[in-house]
């Protein structure tokens, strides 16, 4: 098949390209669905619950289909001032690109039911570092919108912002 293309600009300038494409003969053989994973098609909608974590994608959230891999472990770095809630919940790689949001739900265990209000689901990097993910309890899971495949599980964000200047004292601010 023969593909032209032009392009015109304000002066009234155009150019033009054509190229050929030629469809394979053969389709190449699909890859092979690794083990634990399931199938998710780009243009479909998906829910699965996968014991302690679910994930609801809409249909045409992902630019491919995919073979989605999941698997939990404990929480890296759980300490004192970081407690997790929750078992890590490896959801895909983050190098898959999302369209736009996906729901992820995440069910919290051992919370003191006065953190409830500031459960939230936080995103575990490879260092790990934790981030905030947003998310609220409710009916005994914590839900939050995600943009990313990846890591998550419960934290609870009980520790207030703080602001630093990047200005000196009586700087002028003018």
């Amino acid at each position: 098949h023969k593909i032209d293309i032009a392009a015109h600009d304000d002066n009234g300038n155009v150019s033009h390209l054509s190229l050929f494409v030629k469809r394979r003969a053969n389709d190449p053989t699909p890859a092979a669905q690794p083990e634990n994973s399931t199938k998710v098609e780009w243009n479909k909608h998906f829910y699965k619950d996968f014991g302690g974590a679910e994930i609801r994608i809409p249909a045409r959230m992902l630019y491919e289909s995919i073979f989605l891999e999941y698997s939990q472990d404990s929480v890296p770095g759980n300490t004192v001032r970081v407690k997790a809630f929750s078992q890590l919940h490896r959801i895909h790689t983050p190098d898959v690109p999302l369209h736009s949001y996906v729901t992820m739900a995440v069910t919290p265990h051992d919370a003191p039911k006065h953190l409830e209000s500031k459960l939230c689901l936080a995103r575990v990097q490879d260092n790990g570092r934790f981030s905030y993910a947003g998310g609220k309890y409710e009916a005994g899971k914590v839900s939050a919108e995600v943009r990313d495949f990846g890591a998550y599980c419960v934290v609870a964000d009980t520790i207030p912002p703080t602001i630093t200047p990047s200005f000196k004292n009586n700087a002028d601010l003018r």
